[in-house]
């Protein structure tokens, strides 16, 4: 069972089959969503797949989040947050407060320098960040062509892109992933992908993952992304079994039915719309009226 839809993979036109949840929470999105800011509520999120990339226990939680931020604006503002941190305030960020997690961290950091200088790692750090703030799409030329590859997109829903299945394939040189195709030639989807800046969350289940053992780049270019603030900026893949439900402003659109929990008032919408260089379509008490008012026709009928 699914639905058959046009999307667009590499240039062309092309027919996947979606379930029928993911196909009504893309028409939901065409019609009231896309290319607006709204704020969501994506309930028992589940990160992670035991056994797989390290993960020994999935990270579970509830997450409110706003959609469609501007990635111009994204890129904008991370270049300026990352030229304005320097090693000095790096390092007092990490040694600020008794945080267990912090002290790790910075004796890890001091410990893989090999004696090499902290403020020149740091820039050379910082240096492949900002780079990385000019790249198109965010991506380099290997990235995009792999993206291009996994992904379609959805006509219609700009920044909305489709998770095909994978597999690994080998050939004599190397190895690379593939999208999987069923019994008649049609890609398989794995989810659908949504782009939206963090603005809260709540853990239900503690994840776990094996401990990862990275170079000094790495954690140097993890903690500026930390310290900057860009995490809040990310895409969730909504798949078959990785969540409970999806509110969008107060109205539930996908999965169980359940209240949405978080209030937010006019004044801090506003707020967040700024930083993220967002369009809303109105103050949340109109959106909450409006879908209590949908909610009561749907029960109506």
């Amino acid at each position: 069972m699914g639905t058959i839809r046009t999307v667009e993979y590499q240039g062309q036109a092309t027919n996947i089959k979606l379930s029928e949840e993911l196909n009504t929470m893309l028409d939901y999105l065409n019609k009231n969503v896309s290319g607006r800011t709204h704020f969501a509520a994506i309930h028992k999120h589940v990160s992670g797949t035991t056994g797989k990339n390290g993960c020994v226990t999935p990270h579970v939680s509830d997450m409110v989040v706003f959609t469609f931020p501007k990635y111009s604006v994204y890129l904008a503002k991370r270049k300026q947050r990352v030229e304005n941190i320097d090693v000095a305030s790096f390092v007092r960020d990490l040694r600020n407060g008794k945080n267990a997690k912090k002290e790790t961290l910075i004796q890890e950091i001091f410990r893989k320098l090999n004696g090499e200088n902290i403020i020149d790692v740091f820039e050379i750090a910082k240096k492949e960040v900002l780079q990385s703030c000019n790249r198109e799409g965010g991506h380099g030329a290997g990235q995009r062509d792999a993206h291009d590859r996994l992904y379609a997109s959805v006509t219609l829903l700009c920044g909305i892109d489709i998770k095909l299945k994978v597999k690994t394939v080998f050939d004599k040189l190397s190895k690379h992933m593939e999208p999987v195709e069923d019994l008649n030639g049609m890609l398989e989807v794995a989810g659908v992908v949504l782009p939206f800046y963090e603005y809260s969350r709540k853990t239900l289940v503690k994840g776990d993952w094996k401990e990862v053992n990275s170079r000094v780049n790495t954690l140097i270019k993890n903690e500026i992304d930390r310290q900057t603030g860009i995490r809040s900026w990310k895409n969730v893949n909504l798949a078959k079994g990785n969540f409970d439900s999806v509110s969008v402003d107060s109205l539930k659109i996908l999965g169980i039915v359940r209240e949405t929990e978080t209030a937010i008032d006019d004044a801090e919408l506003a707020s967040v719309i700024a930083e993220i260089g967002g369009v809303t379509i109105g103050p949340i008490a109109t959106l909450e009226k409006e879908a209590k008012q949908q909610e009561g026709a749907s029960m109506a009928v």
